[in-house]
């Protein structure tokens, strides 16, 4: 990267971020943080207002704006692809967002630039199937992008999935992740004392309150996340048998840590790594008899489990 390229990004970097460091952008180019200071010097004198806080970081003068950037044919193509995945794993409330900020990347491109993202855009087409079942007509995500970011208390109507039953509670709400084909809101809740996981489509109603909360010194998102997963449960190693007829009917098979598979004289042999076998199971049966557990046996026995209940269910049905 040329010093100019660099100065660019420093100059974008600062006009994208209240106060960023000189660590943090000499760690983005890969360059040492003495060259980032020579830089920000070179800028200044070149005019550009920068301010610097004690302990904190560099950021632009309040007020001053610099002209709007223009997009390269490629960011506006990668902005589309993103666009067309966010509006399909975002709420009601995201949507006219996208679209919006769409437009606004296809106003500030040069006339063939627009020609490339117009054709692009109608020979692109993304179709997610999700494996959990959700509400995507509910509109919570932006308040709850709202309460994240200006840490504002929210009060919220919940429903639990499992147990059925509906809550009310106010909630500090801490960060928003995607994660098992769903928004979920990271909070402390002040009804249960503690840190919360809400469901973004189950929030039946949100509301924004006036009150703002303290930063939580204790929590940080990704670690909470990191322990999250690795809590999950050891992966399991499954061995599977299927009937060739059955193959091309498992699509979701790399949702479920799909490792490989193996023709055989048998039929078709597959490996997955997965920690939930309860899951796993309950997926199986739609197959039928068209798939047999090799292993682990404990699988077995929960396959072998659902179909005895199946039946026993029908027999009941049929007296």
């Amino acid at each position: 990267m040329t010093r100019l390229s660099r100065l660019v990004g420093i100059i974008l970097h600062l006009q994208g971020t209240r106060v960023i460091r000189a660590e943090d952008i000499a760690d983005y180019f890969g360059v040492s943080v003495r060259t980032i200071y020579r830089d920000l010097r070179a800028l200044e004198d070149a005019g550009l207002p920068i301010a610097a806080e004690a302990g904190r970081g560099y950021s632009l003068l309040e007020g001053y704006n610099l002209p709007p950037v223009m997009f390269t044919q490629e960011e506006a193509s990668a902005l589309l692809v993103g666009g067309a995945l966010a509006e399909q794993l975002s709420d009601r409330s995201l949507r006219p967002h996208v679209h919006s900020a769409l437009m606004k990347v296809k106003a500030v491109l040069p006339d063939e630039g627009k020609e490339f993202v117009e054709e692009l855009s109608r020979g692109t087409s993304i179709h997610l199937r999700r494996m959990f079942p959700s509400d995507q007509d509910k509109a919570n995500l932006t308040v709850v992008q709202q309460a994240v970011a200006t840490r504002r208390l929210v009060r919220i109507t919940y429903r639990n999935r499992s147990k059925r039953v509906t809550t009310e509670r106010e909630v500090e709400p801490l960060g928003v992740v995607y994660y098992a084909d769903n928004w979920h809101m990271l909070g402390f809740c002040r009804l249960r004392q503690g840190i919360r996981d809400f469901r973004a489509d189950c929030i039946e109603q949100i509301a924004l309150l006036d009150e703002q909360f303290p930063v939580r010194k204790d929590f940080v998102l990704g670690e909470h996340m990191e322990t999250f997963f690795s809590g999950r449960g050891e992966f399991r190693k499954i061995h599977l048998l299927f009937q060739p007829c059955i193959v091309p009917f498992a699509t979701d098979r790399d949702r479920l840590g799909f490792v490989e598979e193996r023709k055989t004289e048998a039929g078709v042999e597959m490996d997955f790594n997965f920690p939930d076998l309860n899951h796993f199971s309950r997926w199986l049966t739609q197959f039928g008899d068209g798939v047999e557990v090799l292993e682990p046996e404990e699988l077995r026995e929960r396959v072998k489990k659902l179909a005895v209940g199946i039946l026993q269910l029908y027999d009941k049905n049929k007296k």
